[in-house]
């Protein structure tokens, strides 16, 4: 269904509302947003365009790779026509937006780029998702059908999970099967079917849940999707013969640069299957099968593969690989460290982005010394993006101080277009762009995290929402849960927080190699405290995780055992 909403075209972005800010912001940006005289060229660069030139030039060259066998690029970019043909006889037109389910695989970029070729809007969800949540993002996206599959090409038809199925028939969508496209003959873009002007164009739309638990729907146009792809094919230097993993749930914003940053550069992109991306061991025997060059995780299974390393106490156990990227949550020195010394041959990537950008908005290149550090930088901005740090100062804002604290804003071309119908969170995290007149968006995102900038270098403290109070002292939980992770003991851990009367009390979930006490890691916090924190601790035998590694806060929450009658400053610990 053709999309009117607002945030598929720039014309929305006149209710903005300016944020009040000091003059003085604009100079004390880090990055800066300067485009090329080719932006209108490069940005509206299309990834369905590179795969039909590289299938013209390099037809046999791999295009993916995984436990489907191999797709060259001259059978990509056949399966790409089809779809769009299919996808075109059921009405697909320009500025629509579809929804896609399947498991990752080639078939999830092949529908990509179908939309892509046609000027639609890709819009990944979980078939698994609760139905009342599915039923929730098939309203808002106005969808007439999904376009599903089993991830196995010329394999059995796509037979949707139970809530998607129930979701489909309360309201009326009706699930389309991408192995119908082999019934079609394979169709080339046309004029008349290629899209106009695509750099503002929304190209996909990622849910989250947001901090009401309601699913809200970032857009993120073209010409922000173009810049972070033309950003990781420089920064990261991929050339054809490099082999990137593709090993992100389809819902998450870094499976995009996954599966298409190789495919821009004529590279390979090996497709991590979710029986593999769930254990160090096999993860690392799907590296090495597949030759992966460049990989991207989350801290925690970063955590999980270095200690895998250890066992195997190898010299250079992936000889091919030549970055290895963490996202998604705060690389914590120790693990940081763990890397270097277990690949030695691997530069190692801290990059910071979220769903309403496109993707990283800031990345650094750790060094040995930057472990010695009791936290690592998220670095500095990508391409065509400035960041601010900004102090709160009455009804205004100002510009942090060096090594101050103050709340993290991107400007940009990564700036998406807002979320989809929902005026009311867009105007809470989106707001005109007075500083940048020359951005291309004109576009100022909230991102609701805490910073600080040393050295030009910028420092990702926690989320807002993650302060709280103890005793009248404000205390970051991110930043507790660096200091407790440096402990020798500790192999995993997460701090929540419990509201007990006018206060807060401290509650430390907790993964150790021996029998460290609650008494010793108390003394430990205190030690590191600005003031003492009433604390349980939690001994875990595991750290719950989500479906992409990260630690599972809500997991966690609905785990917590009452409290003990005695309110005493003595630790009590439970075991889970």
């Amino acid at each position: 269904m053709r999309s009117e909403d607002p945030t598929n075209d720039r014309s929305g972005d006149a209710r903005l509302v300016p944020l009040a800010v000091s003059s003085r912001a604009a100079a004390a940006a880090i990055g800066r947003i300067a485009p090329r005289h080719d932006s209108a060229q490069w940005w509206g660069a299309r990834v369905s365009d590179d795969v039909d030139t590289h299938a013209r030039l390099s037809p046999g060259r791999t295009a993916f790779i995984g436990a489907g066998g191999e797709t060259t690029y001259r059978k990509l970019r056949d399966l790409v026509a089809r779809v769009r043909a299919l996808l075109l006889a059921h009405g697909c037109r320009q500025g629509d937006r579809v929804v896609v389910s399947g498991p990752r695989s080639v078939n999830t970029a092949v529908a990509f780029l179908a939309l892509e070729s046609i000027g639609a809007t890709y819009v990944p969800v979980d078939e698994t998702w609760p139905s009342e949540r599915l039923s929730h993002i098939f309203a808002q996206v106005g969808c007439a059908y999904v376009l599903g599959h089993n991830g196995r090409s010329g394999r059995g038809a796509w037979v949707p999970a139970p809530p998607l199925a129930r979701a489909a028939v309360e309201m009326g969508v009706r699930p389309l099967d991408l192995a119908r496209a082999a019934d079609h003959t394979p169709r080339p873009p046309s004029p008349a079917t290629r899209p106009d002007d695509p750099g503002r164009q929304a190209r996909y739309v990622i849910y989250t849940s947001g901090s009401t638990g309601t699913p809200k729907g970032a857009v993120v146009e073209h010409r922000g999707m173009a810049n972070h792809l033309l950003h990781m094919r420089r920064a990261l230097g991929l050339r054809p013969d490099d082999v990137v993993a593709f090993n992100a749930p389809a819902t998450y914003v870094v499976s995009m640069w996954q599966m298409l940053a190789a495919l821009s550069a004529g590279a390979t992109v090996a497709v991590i299957d979710e029986f593999a991306a769930a254990y160090p061991r096999r993860l690392l025997k799907a590296w090495h099968e597949h030759g992966v060059t460049v990989a991207q995780l989350v801290p925690t299974v970063m955590s999980l593969v270095v200690d895998e390393l250890r066992r195997r106490a190898a010299s250079d156990p992936l000889p091919r690989l030549r970055w290895l990227i963490a996202t998604g949550e705060e690389l914590r020195p120790r693990v940081a460290a763990g890397v270097l010394d277990t690949l030695p041959n691997t530069r190692l990537m801290n990059a910071y982005g979220m769903s309403e950008c496109s993707d990283d908005v800031a990345q650094h290149v750790i060094r040995r010394a930057d472990v010695e550090r009791p936290r690592l930088p998220v670095g500095r901005p990508i391409a065509n993006t400035a960041l601010h740090v900004l102090v709160a100062q009455g009804p205004a804002w100002r510009p942090a101080g060096p090594g101050e604290t103050g709340e993290l804003f991107v400007a940009g071309l990564p700036v998406g277009a807002g979320y989809v119908d929902s005026a009311e969170a867009r105007s809470a995290a989106f707001f005109h762009d007075s500083l940048h007149p020359r951005s291309p968006t004109l576009r100022l995102y909230r991102t609701g995290d805490l910073a600080r900038v040393d050295e030009s270098l910028v420092y990702c403290l926690g989320r807002v929402d993650r302060q709280v109070k103890i005793r009248g002292v404000r205390m970051e939980l991110d930043e507790i849960e660096g200091m407790l992770g440096q402990h020798p003991s500790l192999t995993r851990c997460a701090v929540t927080a419990e509201a007990v009367k006018e206060s807060h009390e401290l509650l430390v979930h907790y993964v150790a190699t021996d029998d460290v006490t609650p008494r010793e890691l108390q003394t430990f916090l205190d030690a590191g405290l600005p003031a003492p924190a009433p604390t349980r601790w939690v001994r875990l035998v595991s750290m719950p995780l989500t479906g992409n590694g990260k630690t599972d806060y809500r997991a966690l929450a609905a785990s917590v055992p009452s409290r003990p009658a005695d309110r005493s400053r003595v630790p009590t610990t439970t075991t889970k």
